[in-house]
């Protein structure tokens, strides 16, 4: 399990302790440089450190892991089966109270080959690792995105239809933006709903780009980039923002979606936290930070009517 940002009373670390006295496994790596929260990080490592059945890992050497993984391996007889868990936010109880966030829980066995890989990886500080499904910083995410970039400009320019979707943190990186901008000069439709800093200017003669900042109760953390691939839609979630310290100094990871079902609900989520107009605000240059409500009597709050569709689906399968 990759560990970035625990609380100073951590039930997920106590969970592993507990498995790992109980005759479990566990491998840990625990973020020493996490923003802000370097004291209790060292507290716990120097608390694992005296746990006699848990290997702490140390990672890449000069490199923070940002991404948020775990690995489950279950044996049963001479039978292996793995299931991880990839997400944008931190395994932290306090933080996921407080932010919004998405975890995709797989037993995809290429998925969970390669997540196995990354581990290797960190424990070794370094491994000679090829990734085909995981899109992982800083080996291939800039890369495979620009990739992805120029494959919606080739369909822009068939006359076909083209479109990028990018909800981030943060869209910062020069050479993405620089990309982003001759993808919509080519007819690319791009929309971006970025909860903090963008470096791309937005204005009126940008007919193909939109965007919007969402601010609400809870903070908007989830990760998710979608490109129209011809009609057969891409959908990649995880930890990266697009500024250059994930992408090019960071262990991040970003995990495609597979699954028709979770890729539907996925698309929900967009496209309610689109159609926001309570808390959203402008990120276009004219009227940057203004809100966007519109003055109807029922304003269009996408965190309530996600939490509510959420509800529904939990109550479908009770």
């Amino acid at each position: 399990m990759t560990l970035y940002r625990v609380p100073e009373h951590s039930s997920v670390i106590n969970a592993l302790r507990n498995a790992a006295r109980n005759g479990k496994e566990v491998t840990l790596y625990l973020e020493l440089q996490a923003r802000f929260d370097e004291e209790i990080n060292m507290m716990w490592t120097e608390t694992l450190t005296r746990e006699r059945h848990i290997n702490l890992i140390s990672g890449v050497e000069g490199m923070k892991v940002h991404s948020k993984l775990a690995l489950i391996t279950r044996i049963s007889g001479k039978k292996q089966k793995r299931i991880a868990l990839v997400g944008t936010g931190n395994f932290n109880e306090n933080t996921a109270s407080q932010y919004s966030d998405h975890i995709l829980l797989t037993a995809h066995p290429k998925l969970t080959g390669e997540i196995d890989q990354l581990f290797l990886l960190l424990e070794r500080g370094f491994a000679d690792v090829k990734f085909k499904h995981l899109v992982v910083s800083p080996f291939h995410t800039r890369k495979r995105f620009i990739s992805l970039i120029k494959a919606e400009v080739e369909q822009a320019r068939s006359g076909k239809e083209a479109s990028i979707v990018l909800k981030l943190n943060n869209l910062v990186d020069q050479q993405m933006i620089k990309h982003l901008v001759k993808a919509e000069a080519s007819g690319v439709s791009i929309t971006l709903m970025i909860r903090g800093i963008c470096s791309l200017a937005l204005n009126k003669d940008q007919r193909n780009l939109r965007g919007k900042a969402l601010i609400d109760r809870y903070l908007e953390h989830t990760r998710i980039v979608k490109f129209h691939n011809g009609g057969k839609p891409l959908y990649f979630l995880g930890s990266a923002d697009w500024m250059e310290r994930n992408l090019d100094t960071r262990i991040e990871v970003m995990v495609p979606v597979y699954s028709k079902e979770i890729q539907d609900e996925i698309e929900i989520f967009l496209k309610t936290h689109w159609e926001d107009t309570y808390s959203s605000f402008s990120i276009e240059q004219n009227t940057y930070n203004q809100r966007l409500q519109t003055g109807a009597p029922e304003e269009k709050r996408a965190q309530q009517d996600l939490y509510r569709y959420y509800q529904g689906l939990l109550e479908e399968h009770v």
